[in-house]
């Protein structure tokens, strides 16, 4: 897993902190890869998520219906394109097509996960 921000414009950060703080720039979003092996492939799965933040008051979470993590999927290419960083560069794959194809592959759906690994949404009980 790789996660990081995403700052679109460095010329109008916004940062957090108090006088005698040391200032903390707020991300306009937030990156996370995740990579697991598949076993019927030299090609590994992926998820990759953008996830916005938001310039206005934090959102507050609401249990009322269920969270769609799904409406975040992107490619690794769109992360690279925002963060100006380069993701598995030694990663070996068969050949240069297959490299940009994994690259610029975005998953269709989520990795099912067993019920028992899910908590109550927002730490409510």
């Amino acid at each position: 897993m790789v996660t990081g921000p995403i700052f679109d414009d460095l010329s109008s950060l916004t940062l957090m902190g108090t006088a005698g703080e040391i200032p903390v720039a707020v991300p306009d979003a937030l990156f996370k890869i995740l990579v697991k092996e598949n076993s019927g492939s030299d090609v590994p799965d992926i998820l990759a998520f953008i996830f916005p933040q938001p310039r206005t008051d934090y959102v507050k979470c609401s249990v009322s219906h269920a969270y769609d993590n799904g409406r975040f999927l992107t490619s690794i290419a769109e992360i690279e394109n925002r963060t100006g960083l380069e993701f598995f560069r030694n990663v070996k794959f068969k050949n240069v097509p297959t490299r940009t194809a994994f690259k610029a592959a975005t998953a269709s759906e989520l990795w099912t996960v067993e019920s028992n690994f899910f908590g109550v949404g927002c730490g409510l009980r």
